[in-house]
């Protein structure tokens, strides 16, 4: 029933590829993990209080943002900037 079919025998580049796809999954889970159960350093991470007053944690003003502006003008006119006859 099966004598028809025939598998080729695996070659080097089979193997190479198999095992390299194998261990690249492995190292995108301990990735994925690590991002997920790591806690963050002390130095990364800012007193509760002092991220409700908005003040930096050396004591100073907090600094201001400027806000971005929004431009009202289009940047692509094209066929709407021509008068309508």
């Amino acid at each position: 029933m099966a004598d028809g079919v025939e598998i080729p025998p695996e070659t080097l580049f089979d193997k190479i590829l198999h095992w390299g796809l194998f261990i690249g999954a492995i190292f995108q889970m301990v990735a994925i993990a690590a991002v997920v159960l790591l806690p963050r350093k002390a130095e990364d991470q800012e007193p509760v209080e002092e991220r409700q007053n908005g003040s930096k944690p050396g004591g100073g003003k907090p600094e201001s943002v400027a806000a971005p502006t929004v431009s009202t003008g289009r940047k692509g006119k094209g066929k709407e900037s021509k008068k309508r006859r």
